[in-house]
């Protein structure tokens, strides 16, 4: 017999009895190469199966092999046979896979058996070996990628910095140029804006640029050992705008929450991938129609961060391999199948539990991280008014119970806030140029509709009956005149900060 499965190591406890040798004889008349070893030899080998065989003539003998097996029977890469008389076949089989994985019986033809039993050990071991090859190109994959990954790490710091140096000098310039102009007066309006239009787009190379570092920071030489989700959460959603905002609409719900104990790189990265999956979960750019909602709450002791998406989701027969390496439903070209696996891995480092699930139109993945203690933050204020004395005014009415940003031009504030940036509350001028309060209401409705939630708006006008957008306001509290009382502007940016 010559079949390539008889090339599995099989060994022969040797008991000293009659049996033992009878079992070699018939391994060998089979065809099989049996080793003979002493009883504390049998368990030795490595991960690939190995074959014991026990020989056992009388009762006495199946005594002593069932005491031997129980030995074996720790080592799982080990499988039994036992070769037994007529005499005590019937109890050996009564005690089963207790003792053995087969039975052979001396002076029968098993040569059937025997080809099927080691037929099936042989495919066990090239299904072991075929699993550590393919283990083995995973995780080389896996460096390979994380040195691609460091290498672009150490790009974008170089970049950064190197963008940074020049941007300093033409920003300085910049604001020198406007500040003559600002002196010189009776210049030409255009001139003006285009420089305070340059500022702008130097100051959002800023951001972009901290943001991009902040997102390769290494974890290793990273100081901070904690981070505030809401915070990482904001920077995430501004770097995946850029690209969602031509696939879908985005909703954002972002509430304080306590700090959690992972860096703010490994944080970041996690966001933005859940960001990206959600953002790849759509075949048509029809903002329109798709939706993407990130929210951020505090549940308890606990952190949580969900983003939603009504893209094509995932079929329910691969969701439980969603977070195996290298596993992925986007067509070639659109990912390699680590994010999710990475990101679990991440978020299990720091105590907490990521899960996606998928059905009923709609995709949701769900990171919860345990806080430290909520601290009570002190609300972000976004106010717009053309006129900067009333804006400076507002911001000393409120900068003891809130922290302050200024806007003199709804055009701006537009700009900044379909960009992502985001306010616990907006405080705005009804009345404007350019752009009226319920315009610049209306415009951020349609691109960020969690902020146009959170706006309280000033008039110093009175409000007329036949103004119904000023109406619903009034009678949600969302209006008020000017000048406003402090404890009732409170009120307002506290009502709109919870909504």
């Amino acid at each position: 017999m010559n079949d390539p499965s008889f090339s599995l190591e099989t060994l022969v406890v040797d008991t000293g009895s009659r049996s033992t040798g009878e079992a070699l004889e018939l391994l060998r008349r089979l065809g099989l190469d049996p080793r003979l070893v002493a009883p504390e030899q049998a368990a030795s080998g490595g991960p690939d199966p190995t074959v014991v065989v026990l020989a056992s003539a009388d009762s006495a003998e199946l005594d002593g092999a069932v005491a031997q097996a129980a030995v074996l029977r720790r080592r799982d890469h080990l499988r039994l046979v036992h070769v037994v008389t007529e005499e005590v076949l019937a109890r050996a089989e009564a005690l089963g896979p207790e003792v053995c994985d087969e039975i052979l019986v001396l002076g029968r033809e098993e040569a059937p058996r025997v080809a099927r039993f080691w037929s099936r050990c042989r495919a066990e071991r090239d299904g072991r070996r075929l699993a550590g090859e393919r283990l083995l190109r995973e995780r080389a994959e896996q460096l390979e990628l994380a040195s691609r990954l460091a290498a672009m790490g150490a790009l974008a710091a170089g970049v950064g910095h190197e963008i940074n140096n020049p941007l300093t000098t033409v920003l300085a310039n910049l604001r020198v140029v406007q500040e003559v102009v600002a002196e010189a007066g009776g210049l030409d309006e255009d001139l003006r804006t285009a420089i305070d239009d340059a500022i702008e787009g130097a100051e959002r190379i800023g951001v972009i640029v901290r943001d991009m570092r902040a997102l390769v920071k290494q974890p290793a030489v990273d100081a901070a050992k904690e981070s505030d989700p809401a915070e990482i959460v904001r920077l995430a959603i501004r770097t995946a705008t850029g690209e969602a905002r031509h696939w879908a609409r985005l909703e954002t719900h972002i509430r304080p929450t306590g700090m959690v104990a992972i860096a703010p790189a490994r944080l970041a990265q996690v966001a933005l991938n859940l960001m990206t999956n959600a953002v790849q979960a759509f075949d048509e750019r029809d903002p329109r129609t798709n939706r993407i909602a990130v929210t951020l709450r505090q549940d308890g002791g606990n952190a949580v961060l969900t983003v939603a998406d009504n893209g094509r989701g995932v079929p329910a027969e691969l969701l439980p391999r969603v977070f195996e390496p290298f596993f992925t439903t986007r067509s070639p070209g659109r990912g390699v199948g680590l994010g999710l696996s990475i990101a679990r891995h991440v978020v299990a480092a720091a105590g907490g539990t990521l899960e996606l699930t998928s059905g009923e139109g709609q995709t949701v993945a769900t990171l919860t991280l345990p806080t430290s203690v909520v601290t009570v933050s002190r609300p972000t204020v976004l106010v717009i008014d053309d006129d900067p004395t009333v804006a400076r005014a507002l911001q000393r009415l409120l900068r003891h119970a809130c922290d302050v940003d200024l806007c003199s031009d709804p055009r701006d504030a537009l700009r900044r806030l379909s960009a992502g940036d985001a306010w616990d509350a907006i405080v705005c001028d009804l009345v404007m140029p350019h752009l009226s309060g319920r315009a610049l209401y209306e415009e951020v409705a349609q691109v960020a509709p969690d902020a146009a939630r959170r706006f309280v708006f000033l008039t110093g006008g009175a409000v007329g009956r036949t103004d119904a957008f000023a109406g619903r306001m009034l009678a949600a509290g969302r209006l008020m005149q000017k000048p406003p009382d402090r404890e009732a502007l409170l009120r307002a940016i506290a009502s709109a900060a919870a909504s």
